[in-house]
């Protein structure tokens, strides 16, 4: 099939090609490319030069030949390209130790052809100082200079057919309306094209429970709490709590969860089968969030300066409370292995614990907010009148993505935001919408672990996986 395009078009097309057969090792097939379509690769006074530095001719006879392009190239350009050549003939001169010639180099062609008397100095100095031995002739970098200077129109650029279809890739996943990566793919021979979905279905759990999922974690297997306080893990349906459940944190063969009720429970597994532990404890007040703090247990319960530690596996208190005047909400989920808590008047503290004392230090405050998560330095907040916003990078400058959500929530460079039955999936970066989700029924609670997305609506859990 014969391509039809204009003869420029053509012509430097076929120059491309003869230049990346070269870049490739097969100079052949570009000298038998040039015979066939009669296009020059390079003008021949810069194919003279290339073969007079390469088989190192005398400094005159280069010069001379480089004259010849001056033409093409202009007086400016010629200049600079003397200037290079003169350089490395001054220092092949001091190399062999031809002082005399190599001053006269210096004064009569280096002097007279750059304002950078630094660099004039540093030269001399080569000299003066006897520093001879230590020259190294660059020819490989002269011709590089060389060769930079010289326009396209007369010798086409090394590499410039791979920066030509990197440009091409790069464009496309830039472009791309669904969802995609920041790298580029090494396959040429196919256009860039995401899955049209993000996330494709690949389980569906149906629950026992008669009550809505509040509370989910997302591990080899899943662990659902739900508002009345029931627990389902499997096949298993255990009604163990008497208020909704707050938290479920996995951990080898077992997991924790806590509830409203103020207890805290530690269930191991055995066979296909769960257990509740010994000692399960009693905060005093409803737990509102846990998590991890070293080894040991951090609690955040629905009082005035309700944190609480507790040893591990033990259940030992070792803080019951903290004198502040702040109010927990829950710990804010990030990736940068801090403690951080989000309080009611939407202030983020970050926690140390030392010695056995807490101590609170506040980072940043997004009055009105009921959750807030970080990742990649960015903060989504979702505010209780179910506004959801983005602030990038820590910036105090949001980007609305929903004026009436039910939840939200920011992994890795995705924001999941679910909104009645619907559950959209953005970009990190600036909102882009990458796919939605209608799950026909309320969206109760949202989770997502090592690329598996969980929804839960009602009874159901549906787990959807990344194709992309």
């Amino acid at each position: 099939m014969l391509i039809e395009m204009p003869d420029a078009r053509r012509d430097s097309t076929i120059r491309l090609l003869m230049a990346a057969l070269q870049d490739l090792g097969y100079p052949s097939l570009a000298q038998a490319l040039e015979l066939e379509s009669n296009v020059q690769l390079e003008h021949p006074a810069v194919s003279r030069l290339f073969e007079m530095l390469s088989q190192s001719s005398p400094h005159d006879q280069v010069c001379t030949t480089l004259s010849q392009l001056e033409p093409e190239v202009g007086m400016g350009t010629i200049e600079g390209m003397r200037f290079a050549l003169s350089k490395m003939h001054y220092l092949q001169e001091i190399k062999a130790r031809r002082f005399k010639e190599a001053l006269q180099i210096l004064q009569d062609e280096l002097t007279p052809k750059t304002k950078d008397l630094i660099q004039v100095q540093q030269l001399a100095a080569l000299m003066i100082n006897g520093q001879h031995n230590t020259i190294k002739e660059d020819r490989e970098s002269v011709i590089s200079t060389i060769r930079r200077s010289i326009p396209p129109d007369l010798v086409a650029p090394r590499g410039r057919l791979e920066q030509l279809l990197k440009q091409a890739q790069q464009f496309q996943v830039a472009n791309c309306v669904n969802y995609h990566f920041s790298s580029v793919e090494d396959d040429l021979l196919r256009d860039h094209g995401c899955a049209r979905t993000l996330f494709e279905q690949i389980e569906q759990i149906s629950l026992r429970g008669t009550s809505e999922v509040c509370s989910l974690a997302i591990g080899d297997t899943i662990v659902a709490g739900e508002l009345d306080g029931t627990l389902e893990y499997k096949n298993e349906t255990k009604l163990f709590h008497s208020r909704a459940v707050s938290k479920i944190l996995l951990m080898p063969n077992g997991f924790l969860s806590s509830s409203l009720d103020e207890r805290i429970s530690c269930w191991r597994y055995e066979d296909d089968a769960c257990k509740v532990e010994e000692p399960t404890r009693s905060v005093g007040q409803p737990v509102l969030d846990m998590t991890w703090i070293g080894n040991h247990l951090l609690v955040a319960v629905e009082a005035l300066g309700g944190l609480q530690v507790f040893s591990f596996p033990s259940l030992t208190p070792l803080v019951t409370g903290i004198k502040t005047r702040i109010r927990p909400r829950h710990f804010v989920p990030n990736d940068e292995n801090k403690i951080l808590l989000l309080d009611t008047n939407g202030t983020i503290h970050r926690i140390v614990f030392q010695e056995s004392k807490i101590r609170l230090e506040e980072e940043r405050s997004f009055p009105g907010a009921a959750s807030v998560s970080i990742s990649r330095n960015t903060v989504l907040a979702r505010y209780i009148d179910g506004k959801v916003a983005l602030f990038p990078k820590a910036s105090d400058i949001s980007l609305l993505l929903s004026e009436d959500s039910d939840i939200a929530l920011l992994s890795g460079d995705l924001v999941f935001i679910g909104t009645g039955s619907m559950v959209q999936i953005r970009s990190i970066t600036d909102g882009h919408l990458y796919q939605t989700i209608d799950c026909k029924e309320k969206v109760n609670y949202l989770g997502f672990c090592e690329g598996r997305l969980a929804i839960a609506t009602g009874q159901t859990i549906t787990i959807s996986k990344m194709c992309c």
